[in-house]
């Protein structure tokens, strides 16, 4: 008789596999905090390092960059890559940092018919360390934003937390470095003379109405290896002597006192002239009025 179907065996179901009941993970254990504020920001400078300023372009490549940066062509650090590299750090050790007090002010001006502000804001923040809201220093850090329209408040906000993260970790550049930096009222100016007596000055007024040139020359070339420069005469008795000496020069038609005239040792006096000139081949300038920063440069002086 045929076996029923319904009758017959099945096999057997393998049994399920044990496992075993999940093993709770214990919490991820921290390292133990500084005693206080100063030595949590000390470990955080030490490991922070540096925070790399980049251009927009380089920006863009690595997905920092915002529609804000249109036109600028120099390279920053972003408050976004600063806060990046900072966040990590001040949490695992302790510190935290927090406006108490804010201070703020706006000057209103126009580009181009346009209304702009400039907002400046002076924040004081609390730098709190393990110990807790009694174990802090405060930090003083300004920002400034200039805007046309809502967001001046937040540029300068913006900028006095991005200067407060640079100073208190110690986050620099060599470009940074306003040393290096040259603006033009810093560039080298000649020094001034300091003013001629007088007196001198109208010793000089006289050697200038010597029309030969090349006696009022050889005359000013004697004047200085005579007495030295005319502004440096103040003392009474050599001014007298200087004076009376030009007056002398100039009554015998530019020879200086004391040289024998003009048709006797014309090439001697041009010799000696040109010796003298050798030696300092800017002595006719010496004879110029010290230049006055505020006078008309255009105008033609005196001694020209």
């Amino acid at each position: 008789m045929p076996a029923n179907p319904s009758t017959s065996k099945r096999p057997a179901k393998a049994a399920a596999p044990k496992t075993s009941p999940p093993v709770e993970q214990p919490p991820p254990q921290h390292a133990e905090l500084a005693p206080n504020v100063i030595q949590a920001l000390a470990r955080v400078i030490a490991e922070m390092g540096g925070v790399e300023k980049m251009t927009p372009a380089e920006r863009r490549r690595r997905g920092l960059g915002t529609p804000d940066e249109s036109g600028i062509n120099y390279a920053y650090r972003g408050i976004d890559q600063i806060a990046a590299a900072a966040q990590p750090l001040l949490g695992k050790h302790g510190v935290v940092i927090a406006p108490v007090d804010i201070e703020s002010s706006v000057r209103e001006f126009q580009i181009n018919n346009r209304p702009w502000t400039d907002r400046t804001t002076r924040v004081t923040w609390a730098v709190m360390g393990p110990g807790g809201v009694d174990d802090r220093i405060l930090c003083v850090s300004e920002g400034i934003g200039r805007d046309n329209s809502d967001k001046g408040a937040n540029k300068a906000s913006t900028g006095a937390f991005k200067n407060l993260l640079l100073r208190l970790l110690c986050i620099g550049d060599q470009a940074d470095d306003p040393d290096q930096h040259q603006h033009v009222s810093d560039t080298p100016s000649q020094p001034q003379r300091p003013p001629m007596h007088p007196a001198v000055q109208a010793a000089v007024d006289m050697l200038n109405t010597i029309t030969d040139a090349e006696a009022r020359r050889v005359a000013k070339a004697a004047f200085v290896s005579e007495f030295g420069s005319p502004a440096e005469l103040h003392e009474e008795d050599d001014v007298h002597e200087a004076t009376r000496w030009v007056a002398e020069c100039v009554a015998a038609g530019g020879v200086p006192p004391g040289e024998p005239a003009p048709h006797e040792a014309d090439e001697q006096a041009v010799e000696v002239a040109a010796e003298d000139e050798s030696q300092d081949t800017n002595d006719d300038t010496l004879f110029d009025a010290p230049v006055d920063p505020d006078a008309d440069h255009d105008a033609v002086g005196p001694y020209g």
